[in-house]
């Protein structure tokens, strides 16, 4: 009943429901730029799974920015002026939230 609700909540914001293992994961891109020859996404991931013996969710949520392509320097950016490639990556932690 409760994964029930969880797909038609899923499925009335746009939201990607997979199943792997026993466990579910939803996906939506929240944002996406495509310039030439370079693009941009942000995209929302929320995994659970549903423990029935004991009555728990275990839930866990991300927000994942990606991007790659040729892209003119500008201030803002810290390239130089001209054409460059730009490739970045971060984590802001492990774990769950406090």
């Amino acid at each position: 009943m409760l994964l029930q609700t969880l797909q038609e909540i899923a499925a009335a914001h746009g939201l990607t429901v997979t199943e792997k293992k026993g466990g579910f994961t939803l996906e939506r891109v929240v944002a996406e730029r495509r310039t030439f020859l370079c693009r941009k996404k942000l995209l929302y991931r929320a995994q659970f799974r549903i423990l029935d013996e004991s009555k728990e969710v275990h839930f866990t949520e991300l927000l994942k920015e990606s991007g790659f392509g040729l892209s003119s320097g500008s201030v803002n950016t810290g390239m130089s002026p001209g054409f460059g490639f730009k490739k970045e990556t971060y984590k802001t932690g492990l774990g769950p939230r406090d």
